[in-house]
């Protein structure tokens, strides 16, 4: 059997690869992969950011089966985790340790690399922070309190192995080491005295938690620094060095933009008259956005130097390079009788992007990966729009895929070795065109991603056909010769290269992911039509009030809605494409309340 890495790239837009607009590829050696593998450039993502999508991306099912993403991929019997071990692979996850993987799947990886501590803050953010909330204004349900109990009990599952894995796994620390201090944080004996206190009264403990927000004493264990990622003094002289590579970059992003990318009267009316009617600012983000676009270089400067961005540490998790590095050395010196499997998890081009190796001490390699990525400045075409700085963190990891291709050539293991690049959802980060609204939308950059499978000797094949993230690991299987796909039911490019006839995105909005209450933000999408509702879960879907119907015919970009145009909305086809979304709307419901009618029974850890 093959050996299998996988790399998930965080926050890529599939059109970012090859796009024409720039002038000068900025994935030169992953060109040469796609030129003799597997391409497939219309896979869709079901959510718009990572704890939705990986649901779907990780489990093989759609995002909002098994109550959603509230409690990640540990509400699903299957991940790919589980099918590589079954089929007798030696695993190895290089993930967080806050992304909850819980000890029902974290059996199957054979080795936990871990790129971070453990953050309690995205726990309360993206979870308690919403009932918090709530029970200021009413009293929580019995059931709104088993559901927040069971998330605690994952909460300390995944906390309790993380520290179990650094003492007794050989590696497990081999990235995070450095970020660990013994004076800060109570560590594993402040874990165990507040699961003493959670376990004597599971009600009370959780009431506790949402009055006492970010004092409460869990934010207090952590002891590892996220700060010590990045260390400010060497970034200052990183940009001292290079002063010119940074100034020709801020120069260019800066120019280009105001000479291509004008803010179009015509939407600045509209937003400017939404605030004065509303007086919401949300409805002013069009000029922000715009100014996060042309300023990206400076904004990208300032984190670096401080170290933060607007929640905290600029970059909580390692650089790709260093996760590249520790999988080369690994592999130089493990045991070879058994196949591996690899995922690794990068967010270089994510919302705080970043192009070079910012947990990186050596001006050498900083300097290596800065010639690396100059050529997209310098050849960068002059009628270019958009996020420059966007497209150098793609160059950037294009350049960590290099090092990861010759490594294992080092090593004698490219031959039978297969390596997967995927991205976990799209992006509207590359602002073009610049929108009012960045990740919470139904515009295909934030769900369109690239799937790319390369192997040694394999023939090429790009498939432009649709598919969805649950056909991502199918298609992988299929090339590796994976017989037993345990839950992943998806379809494989490889035996179905024309693809699905439409593709469905699903997730529960911003925020929380209260499958009880909220509503589903839930699309279909084929090469004609977009069809978008943010419907009450608690509701029929509301077939005839779409919140936006895009005519990809007439509008590529998407920005006009016909979602009053009723000789549209009669139209056979998209009626068609409106039946198949209803059904899965209610198999979602269906399956909710399924899970609500007997929850004691729901098992995640």
């Amino acid at each position: 059997m093959d050996n299998v890495i996988v790399v998930l790239i965080d926050s890529v837009y599939s059109q970012c690869i090859f796009d024409k607009r720039l002038g000068v590829s900025c994935t030169p050696f992953i060109d040469t992969l796609i030129e003799k593998g597997f391409f497939a450039p219309n896979v869709y993502s079901f959510g718009p950011y990572t704890d939705a999508a990986t649901k779907g991306l990780y489990s093989g099912k759609p995002t909002l089966s098994d109550y959603g993403y509230y409690y990640g991929i540990a509400s699903s019997d299957d991940n790919h985790f589980k099918t590589f071990k079954l089929n007798g692979y030696e695993t190895y996850g290089l993930y967080y340790p806050y992304y909850l993987v819980s000890s029902k799947h974290e059996k199957y990886i054979d080795h936990s690399i871990y790129t971070s501590g453990f953050l309690y803050d995205s726990v309360w953010n993206g979870k308690y922070e919403y009932y918090s909330n709530i029970q200021k204004v009413r009293e929580l349900t019995d059931l709104e309190y088993d559901i927040l109990i069971k998330c605690m009990e994952l909460v300390f599952d995944c906390w309790f192995g993380f520290y179990r894995n650094i003492e007794n796994q050989d590696g497990s620390d081999k990235i995070v080491q450095r970020l660990y201090n013994p004076q800060k944080g109570k560590g594993v004996d402040g874990l165990k005295q507040e699961y003493e206190r959670f376990c004597l009264d599971k009600k009370k403990y959780m009431d506790n938690v949402l009055a006492e927000g970010i004092q409460h004493n869990l934010t207090k264990i952590n002891n590892y620094e996220f700060e010590k990622n990045v260390n400010t003094k060497f970034m200052a002289e990183i940009y001292s060095c290079y002063s010119s590579f940074f100034k020709k970059l801020a120069k260019k992003n800066v120019f280009l933009n105001l000479k291509n990318n004008h803010i179009s009267a015509r939407k600045s009316l509209r937003r400017i008259g939404a605030f004065f009617k509303t007086k919401d600012k949300k409805e002013l983000r069009y000029f922000g956005n715009y100014g996060m676009c042309v300023l990206s270089a400076q904004m990208t400067k300032k984190r670096a130097l401080s170290g933060k961005n607007n929640s905290g540490a600029w970059q909580n998790l390692c650089s790709l390079n260093k996760q590249v590095s520790t999988v080369i050395d690994v592999l130089e010196k493990r045991d070879r009788s058994r196949p591996f499997y690899f995922s690794l998890h990068c967010l270089e081009p994510h919302h705080d992007i970043s192009f070079f190796s910012y947990d990186c001490d050596d001006l050498e390699q900083i300097r290596t990966e800065l010639d690396y990525i100059s050529p997209v400045i310098d050849n960068v075409d002059k009628k270019f729009a958009g996020n420059l700085v966007y497209y150098l963190s793609l160059r950037y990891v294009d350049l960590c895929v290099k090092q990861l291709y010759n490594g294992l050539e080092k090593c004698g293991l490219l031959d039978n070795t297969t390596i997967m690049l995927m991205a976990d959802h799209g992006t509207s980060y590359i602002h073009f065109p610049v929108r009012n609204h960045v990740v919470n939308t139904f515009h295909k950059e934030n769900y369109n991603v690239p799937l790319i499978i390369y192997k040694r000797g394999m023939t090429k094949l790009q498939s432009n056909g649709f598919f969805d993230s649950s056909d991502i690991f199918p298609t992988l299987f299929d090339v590796v010769g994976i017989k037993n796909k345990s839950g992943f039911n998806g379809i494989s490019g490889i035996q179905r290269p024309e693809g699905r006839k439409y593709v469905i995105t699903e997730y529960m909005g911003p925020g929380c992911p209260d499958m009880l209450n909220r509503e589903v933000w839930i699309s279909i999408r084929n090469n004609k039509y977009v069809i978008a509702y943010q419907n009450p879960i608690n509701k029929p879907l509301d077939k005839t009030h779409p919140v936006y119907l895009y005519d990809l015919s007439h509008d590529k970009t998407e920005q006009i809605n016909y979602n009053t145009d009723l000789s549209l909305l009669n139209n056979n086809e998209i009626q068609y494409l409106i039946e198949q979304l209803n059904v899965r709307y209610m198999d979602i419901q269906k399956e909710t309340k399924n899970i609500m009618n007997d929850f004691s029974e729901f098992n995640i850890i």
